[in-house]
């Protein structure tokens, strides 16, 4: 009983807490939130006395279907990260400033499965900007243009 009592004063002193630290436009939600773990650790006991299962299982086969448009925009998003991360690495190691568009080959799990080609929009880059790029990026030499 001891015990019990314990946990309502540390989730009621949680609770406290937590509203006193939250930011004003978060409170509400904070006290939602506090409000069901003083209910579940109060009725936990009880339960618990009458042998009643509160716990839930969580399906890990658990999938969102994705569409076409979600997709889409994943795609995108990862061929702006390439692009970005090859525009990093030029300036890092050459100084220069140079927009990047890539071709990208993603898996069915919407991961990348390689760079296919980049277009380095550049003036004047050096002689090893090509083999850099291609290195890094896994790419022969004929898929990195200059333009």
């Amino acid at each position: 009983m001891k015990e019990y009592i314990t946990v309502i004063v540390g989730a009621a002193l949680l609770s406290v807490f937590a509203d006193i630290v939250s930011p004003e436009q978060w409170r509400k939600y904070i006290k939602i939130i506090t409000g069901l773990v003083i209910i579940s650790v109060i009725i936990a006991p009880v339960a618990k006395m009458r042998n009643i299962d509160l716990s839930f299982d969580v399906d890990d086969n658990f999938t969102i279907e994705e569409t076409g448009s979600q997709k889409k925009l994943v795609a995108d998003e990862l061929r702006r990260l390439v692009q970005n991360d090859a525009k990093q690495k030029i300036k890092e190691k050459y100084g220069l400033d140079a927009d990047v568009k890539a071709s990208i080959k993603l898996n069915e799990n919407m991961e990348i499965e390689r760079v296919e080609k980049m277009i380095v929009y550049i003036d004047n880059p050096p002689e090893t900007l090509k083999a850099y790029i291609a290195e890094i990026y896994g790419l022969k030499d004929e898929e990195v243009i200059f333009e």
